[in-house]
């Protein structure tokens, strides 16, 4: 049989063969908003992201007599403007697919400055070649992400090394002592935990994502899984609370940063979950946060902006971001 050749796409300009998949059409792409910036055109990114999980935008071809492929086709060829964020959610999303065995057909954008930040986020070593395998490595210059992968239960030693390796490379570059950094490390560990709680999946697939700037780090949490409103109605279901009557979803999100609800984890250093996060937020630990689970977004330092999105628009999982001052910059 004639060996099938394989090209891996770099930039927009190039054309992608993969192995055995067919002859690629436009048409099949499912391709991201010009403005790909989720914090400020959320929207059109979480509208995005849904047509690329949609299991409906997943193709099956046959490789040979005994072998099958399934791939998604995606484009960001039209991109011009880029943020963490959408970067973050984007390579989760790539990482959930690559352990599933799906095969994401990319490109990149025609913007050379959207394509240095996806280059320094690291995102390109999180998608694989047509074979499953890791391209080669490159360097993140301004970022590092980094993936936790959960089945059921504690956090592994290794994982936790994992944590404390980046947290403490975060507290070295603003400046801070090792009570920061424990702190830092309780926080994510609660956020962590809440992953487990609230996912509902099965790879419990968290990312976290940092971009060194001067004087600040800005920090990404990542879970694709059920998203916490929704893991909330369906206890609701189970048990009746008072706290659910007459509650919009915003108002819901709200109360969850504000009671404890019952843990199914075990983690030595988790205290009140959600609520700790927001406590972290209020005594000026971190600043500037944001949550999107669902069909809401909360903005702690901006309750107007808080909303509910459109019908059509939702988020299965959650997503946090936030930001830590230099210890000079307080």
């Amino acid at each position: 049989m004639r060996r099938l050749r394989k090209r891996i796409k770099l930039n927009s300009g190039q054309e992608t063969e993969m192995n055995g998949l067919p002859k690629v059409d436009e048409k099949d792409f499912v391709f991201a908003p010009e403005d790909f910036r989720l914090i400020t055109n959320t929207d059109e990114c979480l509208k995005f992201f849904l047509r690329l999980r949609d299991a409906d935008n997943i193709k099956l071809v046959r490789t040979s007599q005994s072998n099958k492929r399934r791939y998604i086709r995606m484009s960001l060829k039209k991109v011009n403007q880029i943020d963490d964020a959408a970067i973050s959610i984007l390579t989760a999303i790539s990482e959930d697919y690559r352990l599933g065995g799906v095969i994401l057909h990319g490109d990149f954008t025609n913007n050379n400055e959207c394509n240095t930040r996806l280059m320094e986020s690291g995102y390109i070593n999180h998608i694989t070649d047509p074979n499953g395998k890791k391209l080669p490595y490159f360097g993140a210059s301004g970022s590092d992400i980094f993936k936790l992968e959960k089945g059921t239960g504690a956090l592994t030693d290794s994982e936790h090394s994992k944590i404390s390796k980046i947290l403490k490379t975060i507290t070295a570059r603003l400046g801070y002592d090792n009570i920061f950094f424990k702190r830092l490390k309780t926080l994510v560990l609660e956020i962590c935990g809440n992953s487990i709680e609230w996912s509902g999946s099965y790879s419990k697939l968290w990312l976290m994502g940092v971009n060194y700037r001067p004087d600040m780090v800005y920090c990404t949490l990542t879970d694709i899984g059920n998203g916490i409103l929704e893991t909330l109605h369906i206890k609701a279901k189970q048990k009746t609370w008072d706290f659910f009557h007459g509650k919009s979803n915003i108002q819901i999100l709200e109360g969850a940063f504000e009671r404890k609800y019952g843990s199914t984890t075990r983690e030595p250093n988790r205290n009140n979950g959600l609520p700790h996060v927001k406590y972290c937020f209020e005594t000026n630990f971190i600043q500037n946060l944001k949550v999107i689970t669902n069909d809401v977004i909360l903005d702690f330092n901006s309750p107007d902006a808080c909303c509910r999105f459109g019908e059509g628009t939702n988020f299965k999982g959650t997503f946090y971001q936030w930001e830590l001052k230099a210890a000079n910059n307080q």
